[in-house]
C-alpha cells in the first residue's frame, strides 16, 4: 500500500530527495560563507588609539613628507623604510582626522599588514573587514607600482581578475 503523497519517491511538495539535499547543501554553504565573511582575517589586529599612537603617527607623517620633498642633487636612487606599526598608527589616528578635515565620510577602522613582497590593506565597517593585497613592483621610467593580487571579505578570499 502506497501513500499517494509520496508515490514515486517524491515528497508531498513535489521536490525529490536530491533537490532537498541540494537546497540543504546550499544553505550550509551560505552559512559557512557568512561566517567566513564576518570573521576578521588572521592578520587583522587593530591598533589601540592612545596618545603614544597619535604621537608616532604625527612623527611618521612629518618624516614621510620631509623625505618625499627633500632636494636630492646627484642622487638618482633613494629609499625610505616604512614600518607597519607606524602606518597602522597613522591609519588609526591621523586618517580619520584627515578625512574629517576634507568633509569626507569616515572610512571605518583601517589597518595595513606588510610582509616581504606583499602589502595588505583592510577597512572594518561594523563586523565586516574588507581587504585587498598587492605586491610592489618596479615601474617603467622609475618609481614603483602595486600589482593587485587578492581581496577578501573577512576570511573569505576573493581573487582579482588580472587586467588584460
Amino acid at each position: 500500500m502506497t501513500d499517494a503523497g509520496t508515490a514515486g519517491g517524491r515528497l508531498r511538495t513535489g521536490f525529490t530527495r536530491a533537490t532537498v539535499a541540494a537546497l540543504f547543501g546550499l544553505a550550509v554553504l551560505a552559512g559557512v560563507c557568512a561566517w567566513l565573511a564576518t570573521a576578521p582575517p588572521r592578520w587583522w589586529s587593530p591598533v589601540t588609539v592612545d596618545a603614544a599612537a597619535s604621537d608616532r603617527a604625527a612623527a611618521f607623517e612629518q618624516a614621510v613628507v620631509a623625505e618625499f620633498t627633500r632636494v636630492r642633487p646627484q642622487e638618482p636612487e633613494w629609499a625610505i623604510r616604512i614600518r607597519e606599526s607606524d602606518v597602522n598608527a597613522w591609519l588609526s589616528t591621523r586618517l580619520p582626522q584627515w578625512l574629517a578635515s576634507r568633509a569626507l565620510p569616515d572610512s571605518g577602522l583601517a589597518q595595513a599588514s606588510m610582509t616581504t613582497g606583499s602589502l595588505r590593506l583592510g577597512v572594518q565597517r561594523g563586523p565586516v573587514v574588507v581587504w585587498g593585497s598587492a605586491s610592489p613592483a618596479a615601474a617603467s621610467g622609475g618609481g614603483f607600482r602595486l600589482d593587485s593580487a587578492w581581496s577578501g571579505v573577512g576570511r573569505l578570499p576573493v581573487p582579482i581578475a588580472s587586467p588584460r
